[in-house]
């Protein structure tokens, strides 16, 4: 694994924050990476995880606790993120693709909302176990976060549930949607659309300044893209979404969360060690260098992949990287959340440096 300097606008000394769903990582470092081969036996990673151990909270109990998610499939789902077979799913016969023909058997629309109701109130009466829900739709992916709110926002009142506050976003939108929330007095905004300050900037549109626009109510120039995510602060607002999305059909759909809720399945993601080798050309000679490996399929949280790069320092004892890949449909979410903006969106890896103690995009 041959190191490259970092780029200090990519640099952070913790774990960057993400709203992205990863489905596969790979861990590689020269280091042995110890104990982690007992997470890829199911009983020795069960009784790992909090489940069962709630006073470890070690390194690798916390890799434990990260690998394991919660999932609720609607019959006829057609939004199921991971594109690989289900680990827990029996294999079929006619060796059928994998993605939607490993979907769970789904369950009546009537139970996926009365879910997705219970797991909402869960979210706000324990955000700590629920930081991110996601609801996977036919037109778009939904991330519900709790978010901690510091001393000071809080002197300064605000809409405020205990110490947490609700954002929800919208992987994509379309005129309908931002009208129909519009009209129902629900607040959003679009982060990374174009703002609109005269309806002259908008090709097919003669009529003069109409105002600003911000949540793009008379235009189509950014439905279904990247530009159109929403997003909504406040428990007033995230619950007028609820409404909405419980007044429409969902039965495709397929809700993920971090933690336990009704008529849900317990999923854990499979982990596979390997070792590796490297060849690096120095001088004209050519060295070989032995790598550790693991990799990890799954729908990873960005609470769990939190979790893991900051447990790996102390199971690695040296520099390693983590390439992955994410939910197409998340990934540029991201800019919502990083500093950097787009800067950091369409990397795949990133990279612990030892010496400086700093993580870093490669």
């Amino acid at each position: 694994m041959a190191s490259s300097p970092h780029n200090p606008a990519l640099s952070f000394s913790k774990p960057p924050e993400s709203l992205s769903l990863r489905t596969q990582v790979s861990i590689t470092s020269k280091s042995p990476l110890r104990g982690l081969s007992a997470l890829e036996a199911d009983g020795s990673l069960l009784s790992l995880t909090s489940l069962c151990n709630h006073g470890r909270r070690d390194p690798l109990c916390l890799m434990a606790d990260a690998l394991v998610f919660w999932e609720l499939a609607g019959k006829k789902a057609t939004t199921a993120i991971l594109n690989q077979p289900n680990p827990s799913a029996q294999s079929k016969s006619n060796g059928g693709s994998a993605g939607l023909s490993d979907v769970p058997i789904g369950v009546p629309e009537a139970q996926v909302k009365q879910a997705f109701a219970s797991l909402f109130r869960l979210q706000a009466e324990a955000p700590l176990r629920y930081p991110f829900v996601y609801l996977s739709v036919r037109d778009h992916i939904i991330v519900f976060k709790a978010i901690p709110v510091s001393a000071s926002k809080k002197k300064a009142g605000g809409d405020v549930d205990g110490s947490f506050k609700r954002v929800a976003v919208v992987s994509q939108s379309y005129l309908g949607l931002r009208k129909v929330l519009h009209n129902a007095n629900v607040e959003f905004s679009l982060p990374l659309a174009p703002q609109i300050n005269s309806w002259s900037e908008i090709p097919g549109i003669s009529v003069a300044d109409k105002g600003a626009d911000k949540c793009h109510l008379q235009s189509t120039a950014v439905d279904r893209t990247w530009r159109s995510a929403i997003l909504l602060i406040g428990a007033n607002n995230v619950e007028g979404l609820v409404n909405h999305l419980q007044s429409i059909s969902m039965e495709g759909a397929v809700l993920y969360a971090t933690g336990p809720f009704l008529n849900a399945t317990m999923r854990r993601l499979s982990v596979r060690l390997a070792d590796a080798v490297a060849y690096n050309d120095t001088d004209g000679a050519r060295q070989t260098v032995h790598l550790y490996k693991v990799d990890i399929t799954g729908v990873l949280f960005p609470s769990a992949w939190n979790a893991i790069l900051r447990a790996l320092p102390e199971i690695a004892e040296g520099e390693f990287s983590a390439s992955f890949k994410e939910v197409k449909e998340t990934a540029h979410l991201n800019m919502l959340v990083s500093k950097q903006g787009s800067a950091v969106t369409g990397k795949k890896c990133v990279t612990y440096d030892p010496q400086s103690q700093s993580f870093a995009y490669t």
